[in-house]
């Protein structure tokens, strides 16, 4: 039965996609406001002694790790053909299947509060610092980036432990197919 556009954006299972991407790019968006507000000084708070920090830091006009070149037009560009993949994805998933939706709304969601940080403030607030004992840092990130690498490992996680698509049945028996055994003899 043929379905349309409005059952493909919304139902069920759906529904998640667009409640995980609001409330990830609110989220997002209100840490950056309390923990690395514009225009703030440079901060660090202790939570988890060597090995957690939140810090206050300038903007990162790059890309993931600081890589990339340092200009606002190319990550905007870039993010807005990632969401349109992402929405691609989420129309064409399985309208079933929760997990899939949940891991789109995660990613949509970290990839709009990223766009957001771009549009306005020409960079991204990163204010996470994770560090073993003060000498080994992960490059510092915001909960935008935790909930894309969340969702991208979810849809892989998904993707893995989904059994392999059926064939027809009609193709396996189909006329002409060669087959042996006593039948055929």
């Amino acid at each position: 039965m043929p379905t349309t556009i409005g059952q493909r954006i919304l139902g069920r299972y759906r529904n998640w996609f667009w409640i995980l991407a609001a409330v990830v790019t609110a989220l997002d968006q209100l840490t950056k406001h309390v923990f690395a507000p514009v225009g703030g000084m440079p901060y660090k708070t202790v939570l988890v002694p060597g090995f957690l920090d939140l810090i206050g830091r300038p903007l990162n006009p790059q890309g993931a790790f600081s890589l990339g070149p340092s200009t606002s037009l190319f990550y905007i560009v870039l993010t807005t053909a990632g969401l349109a993949l992402v929405l691609w994805f989420f129309v064409t998933s399985p309208a079933d299947k929760l997990l899939p939706h949940f891991a789109l709304g995660c990613v949509a969601g970290g990839a709009l509060g990223n766009l957001i940080d771009r549009l306005i403030l020409k960079g991204v607030r990163d204010f996470i610092d994770m560090h073993w004992l003060e000498r080994a840092h992960w490059p510092t990130f915001n909960i935008a980036d935790t909930a894309i690498c969340v969702g991208v490992a979810l849809l892989i996680w998904d993707a893995l432990r989904s059994p392999p698509a059926k064939q027809p049945a009609e193709a396996k028996d189909a006329p002409g197919k060669n087959r042996t055994g006593p039948q055929n003899r």
